[in-house]
């Protein structure tokens, strides 16, 4: 059985759905995961990089923090906290990763074309990409 579908059966345990965070939200989260004020470059950096998504502001964190590009051995910030691109933390990727191989093939094509097309496209415009694409395969 499904983690998910296991814990939902317990008596003790209720769901809940959690909203996307701020900018300030983000910073407020960085902080109880720090246990200190983050700088504000760091803070926009995660919230652009995640949208806010709480799951993903904690692995990004999390990963940055075990590359040591956060911090110094004292732990207090980088006087110029470099990150380049982030890269996408390994627990993210697995938890994506099980939930498209869930997914049938056209799906995982659609969402293969969307993720080249980038952020914002409209949905004449990755139907007609489908199709051709489907046309050519």
């Amino acid at each position: 059985m499904r983690g998910i579908e296991y814990l939902s059966r317990l008596q003790a345990v209720s769901r809940i759905t959690l909203k996307r965070l701020s900018a300030i939200e983000v910073a407020g989260m960085l902080r109880g995961l720090s246990g200190q004020d983050s700088p504000e470059r760091l803070v926009r950096l995660i919230f652009d990089e995640t949208e806010g998504v709480p799951f993903f502001v904690e692995e990004v964190y999390r990963h940055l923090a075990e590359e040591h590009r956060l911090t110094d051995a004292a732990g207090k910030w980088l006087p110029q906290v470099e990150v380049g691109e982030v890269e996408v933390p390994e627990t993210v990727r697995l938890v994506l990763g099980r939930r498209i191989d869930r997914i049938g093939e056209t799906a995982q094509r659609i969402l293969t074309t969307a993720a080249c097309i980038g952020r914002t496209f409209t949905f004449e415009f990755l139907t007609a990409l489908a199709e051709e694409t489907e046309e050519r395969g």
